[in-house]
């Protein structure tokens, strides 16, 4: 069955225009699950920030102590970002492919949740194989020879990255619909049609980032205000995560909502 790339690109335009109370609920899951990761990793990272941003992002100039400690704050940061993604993800699928069921903003938990967080930590664990395999790849190539074979090697790498990305790309949303893990089914319905998922992926991206750019245009004073202390300073932080909260919602129906329309499209 052939569809729109177009049309499903900016299907996630048409469930936020639809669905505006669900994408505050979708914020406040957002919202609850970035407060909890920052008093999880606050205890371990805190003791070395100014380490941490004297590094400037140079993770080689952190001494063991900042890097175990970092490591620690990644362990407690992560799971709960990864629960409200494993809630919302079926929510946004749920408002494209069975937009009758809108009680609760489409938010469930049950074994619906549960089956999506599994999914997710499979997605999670596939794209960091192919990162950490991608970065030797270009290392190893840049080493046998030259500039110019790292940099073939890893456009190889981005573009098989895409490709894996855009076979995949049906299983979350399947998950849905499904009582198990679909993921041979996902990629097997993704074969026929993986260059379409390509650009539709594409596309969304883009316009994921033009969003995110313009949140980050707004949150730049907040940031700012933060440098100071006192009650101003706190207050600007929890704006300022309260921003991100919506940022997270309104990025993920971006992405997450054109695979559900072709979807829903493929299953008639």
């Amino acid at each position: 069955m052939s569809f729109s790339a177009t049309d499903a690109a900016f299907e996630g335009f048409r469930v936020t225009r639809q669905n505006p109370a669900a994408v505050l609920l979708w914020s406040m899951v957002w919202l609850i699950g970035l407060i909890l990761s920052s008093l999880l990793a606050a205890p371990a990272i805190m003791p070395h920030m100014a380490e941490l941003q004297a590094a400037n992002g140079d993770i080689n100039a952190l001494s063991p102590e900042a890097l175990q400690a970092f490591g620690l704050a990644m362990a407690g940061f992560v799971p709960p970002l990864m629960l409200a993604q494993a809630l919302v993800a079926p929510a946004v699928y749920r408002a494209v492919l069975e937009p009758e069921k809108r009680r609760f903003g489409f938010l469930r938990l049950g074994k619906t949740e549960a089956r999506m967080l599994g999914v997710l930590i499979i997605l999670v664990v596939v794209q960091l194989v192919l990162n950490v395999g991608a970065d030797l790849a270009t290392r190893g190539a840049g080493a046998a020879i030259g500039l110019a074979g790292g940099v073939i090697v890893n456009l190889i790498a981005f573009a098989l990255g895409l490709w894996v990305a855009a076979r995949l790309s049906l299983v979350a949303p399947l998950t849905v619909l499904r009582s198990g893990l679909p993921l041979v089914e996902g990629w097997k319905r993704s074969g026929p049609i993986v260059w379409p998922l390509i650009g539709v992926n594409v596309l969304a991206v883009a316009m994921a980032l033009l969003v995110g750019l313009l949140l980050a245009l707004v949150a730049w004073p907040m940031t700012a205000a933060m440098s100071g202390s006192g009650a101003g300073a706190g207050l600007a932080a929890l704006l300022l995560m309260t921003l991100m909260a919506l940022g997270f919602a309104l990025i993920t129906v971006l992405l997450w909502s054109p695979f559900a329309a072709i979807l829903k499209q493929l299953e008639g």
